[in-house]
């Protein structure tokens, strides 16, 4: 029997090893195998972090494999980068 959408690829199911939990007024990265908070966004970011998806994409590179401080780095940078601009715009809109 032919049917019309050929199976879909197979793909290696991996459980995620990180987790995004809310403790306390703050969102950190979680060690799903030992409930260890392994990472807390500094006070800087706080106004960057504000619901559970912010932190998604660093969990997800660490889900992949990639060296910690490297992911942290690239997140932190983002995020930074993402409050100057929003600081730019505000500034700017003040001023008209």
């Amino acid at each position: 029997m032919s049917f019309m959408f050929s199976p879909a690829p197979r793909a290696e199911a991996r459980l995620a090893n990180h987790l995004i939990e809310q403790r306390g007024s703050r969102f950190c990265v979680v060690a799903a195998a030992t409930g260890q908070v392994i990472y807390t966004p500094p006070d800087f970011l706080k106004t960057a972090i504000t619901s559970h998806t912010d932190l998604q994409l660093l969990a997800q590179a660490l889900d992949r494999g990639e060296r910690y401080i490297d992911a942290v780095t690239a997140f932190e940078a983002d995020r930074a980068d993402e409050l100057r601009a929003r600081h730019a715009i505000s500034a700017a809109l003040r001023s008209l």
